[in-house]
């Protein structure tokens, strides 16, 4: 069996994201950002219910009053029990906040997209696809995700080059494992453990003292 790295707990990743996404309140691009501005007020309204089922309810309604609004989406994915519906949610969201910036946004010559405030909400809802993706074992599709987010944003606000150390491992992918441990490797337990991992799948023997 390939072993895989057991990095963080997904859920609370979709909850962490959720919560930062509405504090930071990111408006993507929209052709009436007053309706935006309201369905963001509307789901403010879930801060002070407990019910999962009142919450979705609440995005609905935010689509209602907005239907661009990318964090309703990110709502209704985490609050959102069945693995095949949550991903669903989150592709649907992912696919408006990238029509709504259009081809031409990403053809610009940009160093980083996420230091383009407008696209902020596009990474947020992509890193959290991707997420749910790696969750539910869509392992390839995953990594494709997490490679467009590190390619659109090298600084790697997200930490996606985690998650490509783990699918590079995964798929017995070491020279991309050794790729990313040279450009992004800062001497943490996380690159260590890489390491340790990588060295077992790559060489014959291990000597340890």
């Amino acid at each position: 069996m390939k072993e895989q790295i057991d990095i963080i707990d997904i859920g609370m990743t979709f909850q962490m994201s959720l919560d930062a996404f509405l504090e930071e309140s990111h408006v993507g691009y929209t052709k009436n950002e007053q309706s935006y501005q309201q369905a963001l007020l509307k789901l403010e309204e879930s801060k002070r219910v407990r019910s999962w089922q009142k919450k979705q309810q609440i995005a609905y309604e935010a689509l209602d009053i907005c239907e661009d609004c990318i964090e309703a989406y990110m709502m209704l994915g985490t609050y959102e029990e069945d693995h095949a519906v949550r991903i669903q949610r989150y592709k649907e969201g992912m696919e408006l906040a990238t029509m709504n910036l259009g081809k031409d946004f990403f053809l610009r010559k940009v160093d980083d997209f996420y230091s383009i405030e407008q696209a902020k909400p596009l990474f947020h809802i992509k890193f959290t696809y991707a997420c749910a993706l790696y969750e539910a074992g869509c392992m390839r599709k995953a990594q494709q995700q997490f490679q467009e987010i590190l390619n659109l944003n090298p600084s790697d606000a997200f930490c996606a080059h985690h998650y490509l150390y783990a699918l590079s491992l995964y798929f017995e992918e070491y020279e991309s494992c050794k790729e990313l441990l040279q450009k992004y490797d800062q001497h943490s337990a996380m690159d260590c453990y890489v390491r340790f991992l990588l060295s077992l799948k790559t060489e014959k023997s291990i000597i340890i003292i």
